[in-house]
């Protein structure tokens, strides 16, 4: 059976080299990706919480790039993995 623990792993080291981007969507002219764009701009891989991603109503990763995606994956698995705390 395989742990959390060593999926996390594997999935950090598919997408380590996957460089953070510029810009995690197109931004420009809407209010709304500006600012999940700026959120994701200020967060990082270690940093992302479930309450930047977390809400199907207000969250950017619907938005996100594929180079987004990329980057963020170990994050989001981690939070995928991660016991809700209600």
């Amino acid at each position: 059976m395989t742990t959390s623990a060593e999926v996390l792993a594997a999935v950090e080291v598919a997408f380590i080299g996957v460089p953070k981007p510029e810009h995690f969507m197109e931004y420009l002219g809407d209010p709304e990706c500006t600012e999940h764009d700026e959120l994701l701009r200020a967060r990082d891989r270690d940093t992302l919480k479930i309450e930047d991603v977390g809400n199907i109503g207000w969250q950017p990763i619907s938005y996100c790039s594929p180079e987004g995606m990329a980057y963020y994956m170990p994050a989001l698995t981690r939070l995928a993995l991660t016991e809700p705390d209600y």
